[in-house]
């Protein structure tokens, strides 16, 4: 999950369709590894379950999205490294977008799983 969001700030004008075949192969192989995992967790409680796993990848890639930026504009990393990678690194508005995608099922996941819980709670 953290790489298709990664991968949506990166920008490369050539080849924009196999940005999107990409991130959606590795959506497919994530969907697959989650679901077996749920079936494997015997599908109890599952929305909490990827709720946290959504909200902790979604956190984590803006966590490296925040140093990348800062490398970015680092002058003393320029020294070290050839800092051109970094120029890739500027599709802000889908990466964006899918962030705020990611963020909002995590959201819809969490506030769904609670009024279920709150009618099992009324139930017995």
């Amino acid at each position: 999950m953290v790489t298709i969001q990664i991968i949506s700030f990166i920008s490369l004008a050539d080849v924009a369709s196999q940005k999107l075949m990409m991130m959606s192969v590795y959506v497919l192989i994530m969907l697959l590894f989650h679901l077996l995992g749920i079936t494997l967790y015997k599908v109890v409680n599952w929305k909490i379950s990827t709720y946290l796993t959504i909200w902790f990848a979604t956190a984590s890639s803006v966590l490296v999205i925040i140093a990348v930026l800062a490398m970015r504009s680092t002058k003393e990393l320029t020294k070290i490294i050839d800092t051109q990678v970094f120029n890739y690194f500027n599709d802000y508005s889908s990466g964006v977008i899918v962030i705020l995608i990611f963020m909002g099922l995590s959201l819809y996941l969490y506030a769904s799983s609670k009024k279920e819980a709150l009618k099992k709670i009324k139930v017995v």
